[in-house]
Parts: structure tokens; C-alpha cells; sequence
């Protein structure tokens, strides 16, 4: 745990008032064993708040908000498995020859297909982003306050964004231009979802090295980071070449670095997902034993 992702405001407890820590915990600032120190008193050590230490982890924070994270990591996984197939399934059918589609031509084979593959894309990055949503809620009033959620409003924002625009695209496969008539061009608009997408790897990879951290797991912090950073670069670098006339890659979806990055990522994020289910319990668990010790109701 680095000292910038310790807390230095004035913090509203989680824990009950004078409840002595019952496991090992480290001081985030000097390494010293908590166990046995209260809640709310300070590090023998180096005088640290106990509170500023318990918010590192996310067995000592709120059950509800543990499991909203978990749940929206899972959304994440699902919608961006399901961009994936229906993304693959698209460019195989389309590419099959006017004959697979009997009574057809293959105009109309075509704009069926794209119809039914965007508007299948559109359903799953609608759960992608509302999975973006969940994962990114603020800290709960009662953490310590002072957690920046940057990076969680510029996803959210940048989802916006890829839904609004994913969503134009759809409508016109139905014949409605709806872009064209706020002076949106079609290549504009590929350029925008796919800037948006960059944008949301980007900032999802501060949100997860800041969670992750705090399960905690500098490994799956650092892959995430990484990942998520890269793949931003790499759709960022497409929109670039797009923009100056280079149609090696449209628009970013097209490269090879893109499913690689993209497979890898997919199973970190499995384990991520997993690791954060694995919290939600064990908040519980620490919120009832707490809770009793005092005699309050849960």
C-alpha cells in the first residue's frame, strides 16, 4: 500500500467506537501489528489513525458496497464476453457468401446481419456499462473521507458516451439518420465510440489497481493497470490513424494486439471478479462479529 492511498482527512467511523482488532492487520505507515489496538485509537508506532488503516481493506468496509463492486466486476466481465462473441459472430456471417442466405440479396443479407449483431453488441456493452456504474460507486458517506473518485465519474462518463453513440449507429441500420441530422458522419461517430471505449479502459485502470489494492493484491492490481492501460493506447493509436487517413485500422478493432490484450485481460479480470466475491462475506462476517460484541441489532 502506497502512503498517497492513505486517507489524511478527518474520517467517520465503520467500526464501532473502542472495538479492539481481533486478527493480524499491519499499519499501513509502519508496518506494525494492530492486533489488539482499538478501532478508533492510533498506531503505538507511528501514530497513525487505526481507521486510516481498516479503509485499506475491504473486509472492514461496508458488505453492501463490497458486494456492489463485485457485482459490477462480474457485469463487466459478462458484457465484454458478450461484445466479444457477438462482435466474432458478426464478421464470420458477414463475410459468407449471398448463397448462405436464400431469397436474399447480399445487401439484404448484410444490413440484417448488421442489424442483429449491433443491436446484440448494444445489449451487452449496455450491461458492460452498467457494470461500469456498480463498480464505480463512491466510497460510502461513512468511509474515510477524501477517496477521489476521478477515475470512477471519467468511466461513467466515457460510457455515456460509447452507449449514446453505440446506439446512433443502431438506428441507423434501421434507416434513421439520426446522427447525420446533428452533423454526426459515420466515421465520426466510429471514432467517438471508440475514443470513449479508450477512455473507459483508461480510467477503469486507476478505478481496479485502487480497489485491488485494497483486497489486497499488488499482483492483480498491477496486470489490471497494465492491461487496461494498454488496450486504452492501443484504440487511442487507432482513432489517430483513422483520423489522419491510415485505413490499416479503422477503427482499432480490426488488430491483432487488440484480442490478445483482450483475452489476457478477460482472465485477470475473472480473477479479480472472484477475489472481490470473496470479500463480500468476509465483511459480512467482520460486521456481525463486531456488531455483537457490542449487542447492537444487525
Amino acid at each position: 500500500m502506497l502512503m498517497n492511498d492513505i486517507p489524511q482527512s478527518p474520517t467517520t467511523e465503520v467500526t464501532p467506537a473502542g472495538i479492539p482488532l481481533d486478527r493480524d492487520v499491519p499499519c499501513v505507515r509502519c508496518g506494525y501489528n494492530l492486533r489488539t489496538q482499538m478501532s478508533d485509537g492510533r498506531c503505538p508506532e507511528c501514530g497513525a489513525l487505526v481507521a486510516h488503516t481498516l479503509h485499506c481493506f475491504l473486509r472492514f468496509d461496508d458488505p453492501r458496497w463490497v458486494r456492489c463492486l463485485a457485482l459490477g466486476a462480474w457485469a463487466i466481465v459478462a458484457g465484454a464476453v458478450g461484445t466479444t462473441i457477438f462482435c466474432a459472430v458478426g464478421v464470420v456471417f458477414c463475410q459468407l457468401p449471398a448463397s448462405a442466405a436464400p431469397g436474399a440479396g447480399p445487401s439484404q443479407k448484410t444490413s440484417a446481419l448488421e442489424f442483429i449483431v449491433f443491436a446484440a453488441v448494444l445489449v451487452s456493452q449496455l450491461l458492460l456499462i452498467v457494470g461500469i456504474w456498480q463498480f464505480t460507486k463512491p466510497d460510502p458517506p461513512a468511509l474515510v473521507v477524501g477517496r477521489s473518485n476521478i477515475a470512477g465519474w471519467a468511466a461513467r462518463s466515457a460510457g455515456s458516451i460509447h452507449i449514446l453513440v453505440g446506439a446512433l449507429m443502431v438506428l441507423e441500420l434501421l434507416g434513421l439518420q439520426v446522427g447525420a441530422s446533428i452533423g454526426l458522419a459515420h466515421d465520426t461517430e466510429t471514432g467517438l465510440l471508440v475514443a470513449a471505449v479508450a477512455v473507459e479502459a483508461m480510467a477503469l485502470a486507476f478505478r481496479c489497481r485502487s480497489i485491488a489494492r485494497r483486497l489486497p493484491s499488488k499482483a492483480l492490481a498491477w496486470q489490471l493497470f497494465v492491461l487496461l492501460m494498454v488496450l486504452g493506447v492501443i484504440l487511442f493509436g487507432s482513432v489517430a490513424l483513422s483520423a489522419g487517413g491510415d485505413s490499416r485500422l479503422p477503427s482499432g478493432m480490426v488488430c491483432w494486439d487488440v484480442p490478445v490484450v483482450g483475452l489476457w485481460l478477460l482472465l485477470v479480470l475473472l480473477s479479480f471478479a472472484a477475489a472481490l466475491t470473496d470479500q463480500v462475506p468476509a465483511s459480512r462476517a467482520r460486521l456481525a462479529g463486531e456488531l455483537s460484541r457490542t449487542g447492537d441489532p444487525l
